[in-house]
């Protein structure tokens, strides 16, 4: 409680609350074909949640949410909780009486034409072009490098293939089996998106063609989320990996022992240099490959699974591959 006192009696008694936690808003994914069911909740009890559909932030004086309910154009939709006590708008930013205002935009999206191509001509895995040399080059310039080697892989970012410990790169190409007609959701790896870590690594990811940008919003943050026909959809994945070219951060420290006379003077005679201590602080992931999730209809949140991966059937032809066209 918060209180004043004058001439020795207490007055003006009031509660202090914690923080309201954030409005949550639901789902995740923030791309929808024909219509959206939106949820809201919230951790902090007996408070009202009140929101917008406008672009303007929620004051005591918005619509009530009272259930989840259904979009059907592009909205952007933010969100407050306000303690239930609450009358007037809040003059703090103490967040103590409402919440700090959670804001999520949904985008209706036509679903992207599958790729036509008979499935006959198609086989599981994905062809890759392996490279090496200075990592700045092949991120900015992959696609006009000849490639040291290509073949086949299983699994995307499969790198068993390397050939040295130094800074590598692949481009992996292919198609993605869309199992159905709906929403997708790609996941970027957590070590990708965090401020305190370097990942190590650089990674883009084309879907048909189109860049992929994950969100960097607090709702949806690290996904790209894209409506997809049923069927195949072109996929290229370049992957370079430069932590062959980072030394760990060594930080050479000294420890001293010091003692103090009566007057909190050091004495001088007491101090002793110990030996330094190296001290080795890594600040890079130390993963072998990072993970690509994806989720969609009937499909969990996982990793991209290799039975979604195909290529285009190759033949042998005098001693060489070729692709069936």
């Amino acid at each position: 409680f918060e209180f004043s006192i004058k001439n020795g009696e207490i007055e003006h008694i009031e509660p202090v609350f914690t923080p309201v936690e954030p409005v949550s808003i639901t789902p995740e994914t923030n791309v929808f074909v024909s219509r959206l069911k939106i949820g809201m909740t919230c951790k902090t009890q007996d408070v009202d949640i009140r929101y917008t559909l406008d672009g303007s932030e929620p004051t005591i004086q918005s619509t009530l949410y009272r259930k989840p309910f259904v979009i059907n154009n592009t909205s952007i939709v933010q969100a407050r909780a306000f303690r239930k006590e609450t009358k007037t708008m809040p003059n703090t930013m103490s967040a103590t009486h409402a919440s700090y205002v959670s804001m999520a935009t949904f985008k209706k999206q036509e679903m992207q034409k599958a790729v036509s191509i008979r499935k006959n001509l198609l086989e599981n895995g994905l062809t890759y072009k392996y490279f090496e040399g200075n990592w700045k080059h092949m991120f900015l310039f992959m696609a006009q490098m000849q490639p040291k080697k290509e073949g086949l892989g299983e699994n995307l970012l499969d790198i068993q293939h390397r050939e040295t410990e130094k800074p590598f790169g692949f481009v992996y190409s292919g198609y993605l089996n869309a199992p159905a007609n709906g929403v997708y959701t790609f996941y970027c790896p957590e070590e990708y998106l965090r401020t305190d870590v370097d990942a190590g690594y650089e990674l883009q990811v084309y879907l048909n063609n189109e860049l992929w940008t994950p969100s960097n919003k607090v709702h949806s943050q690290g996904t790209w989320s894209v409506a997809l026909e049923k069927g195949y959809h072109k996929l290229e994945v370049r992957y370079i990996d430069y932590r062959g070219d980072i030394s760990k951060i060594k930080v050479l420290t000294k420890t001293y022992e010091i003692s103090f006379d009566r007057t909190g003077d050091v004495k001088g005679s007491d101090r002793r240099n110990f030996p330094d201590t190296l001290i080795e602080r890594n600040f890079t992931w130390d993963g072998i490959t990072p993970a690509i999730q994806i989720s969609g209809p009937s499909l969990e949140k996982q990793s991209i699974p290799a039975t979604l991966l195909y290529r285009k059937v190759r033949q042998i032809v005098a001693g060489s591959a070729v692709c069936r066209k």
